[in-house]
This record gives C-alpha cells, sequence and structure tokens, in this order.
C-alpha cells in the first residue's frame, strides 16, 4: 500500500512541470535576436551621426585650448607665438625659436578644418589654413583675424562649429544654427 501523503504528490507534480518548462523555445530566441537586429538596424545611423558630432566637438576642444594655451603663453613670455598646421592637426610652439609647448597630431581624418581670414565677411571661402595658422603677440592679441570651421563633409547632420577670437584675443567657440557651412557660423 502507498503510504504517500497529499502534500508530497502534489510537490513532485509541480518538480515534473518546472522541471520540463526550463529555458526558451529556439523560435522565441530567434524572434529575440530579429527584434534587436532590427532595433539596431534603425539606430545605427544615429549612433553614426552622435559619434561625428562628438569627434567635432572634441576636435574643437582641443583647438580652443590649443588658442587658450598660447594666448597665455605669449603674454607670459612677452613674446609672440605661433600656432602652426601640422599633418593632422597642429602645434602650439614659440614663433622666435619653434619651442614647442603642445602638439595635437591626432585630430581625425573625417573632419574637415577650415580657415576664413576675412574679418568682414563670414560667407568668404574657406581655405586650408596657412602656417602660421594663428600668431599671437606679446599682448595677448591676434595679429589678423582668422576663423577656423570643423565640420565632417561627408555628412549634413553633423553640425559645424567655428572657433574665432574676440578683439582682446579670448578664443569661443560658435555652433551653426542654420546648417550650412558656406556660410561659417551664425
Amino acid at each position: 500500500m502507498n503510504t504517500r501523503s497529499q502534500a508530497e504528490i502534489s510537490l513532485s507534480v509541480i518538480n515534473s512541470k518546472s522541471e520540463t518548462q526550463a529555458g526558451f523555445t529556439l523560435i522565441e530566441l530567434m524572434i529575440a535576436v530579429t527584434i534587436v537586429g532590427v532595433l539596431t538596424a534603425i539606430a545605427f545611423p544615429s549612433f553614426q551621426q552622435a559619434y561625428h558630432n562628438q569627434q567635432v566637438k572634441t576636435t574643437v576642444s582641443d583647438a580652443h585650448i590649443s588658442l587658450l594655451l598660447a594666448r597665455s603663453e605669449a603674454i607670459k613670455r612677452n613674446a609672440n607665438v605661433d600656432i602652426v598646421g601640422i599633418a593632422g592637426g597642429w602645434q602650439v610652439q614659440l614663433a622666435s625659436d619653434s619651442t614647442p609647448f603642445k602638439t595635437v597630431s591626432d585630430m581625425p581624418s573625417i573632419i574637415t578644418f577650415e580657415c576664413n581670414t576675412d574679418a568682414n565677411d563670414s560667407t568668404a571661402a574657406s581655405v586650408a589654413c596657412p602656417a602660421p595658422v594663428i600668431t599671437y603677440t606679446r599682448t595677448g592679441r591676434i595679429s589678423s583675424f582668422i576663423e577656423l570651421r570643423f565640420y565632417v563633409s561627408t555628412n549634413n547632420n553633423v553640425v559645424m562649429r567655428c572657433l574665432t577670437t574676440s578683439l582682446s584675443g579670448r578664443p569661443y567657440v560658435v555652433v551653426d544654427s542654420d546648417n550650412d557651412k558656406t556660410n561659417g557660423c551664425n
């Protein structure tokens, strides 16, 4: 005669049901992977645009810091300091003997870097930056107007950023508001 109690029988039934239903079926797993793939394909262009925007922001930030350093060193040393264009970036150096203070040579290749040297016309055609790009005089002012333009030429959705200086020589960043690279940042 079987002496198992009612509680033991119901516990045994629960255990056998949970053992047979553990995990996912292959169809459920394939559906989940397909959904993740579709969402990734939809989101990829936005991630790429955000990545390019961040590259432009980082490059402009590096250039801004370089201008601040050049201005500071010019005032501190009572001497002219140049920012010279080099392959893949620029170098901050003493004008008299080219002693380098800072070198930035890892500018992303996807970023286009141009100069506008016409102070009266923000729509003037940008040109490749001459060397030296900017000379800070011993008073901390720049010797001539220049606007540095940074953008991604292959993606019009990435916002252009411009780096220019005030009359006192302090650099500041301007973000393009109309997404038109031909008229500079406005």
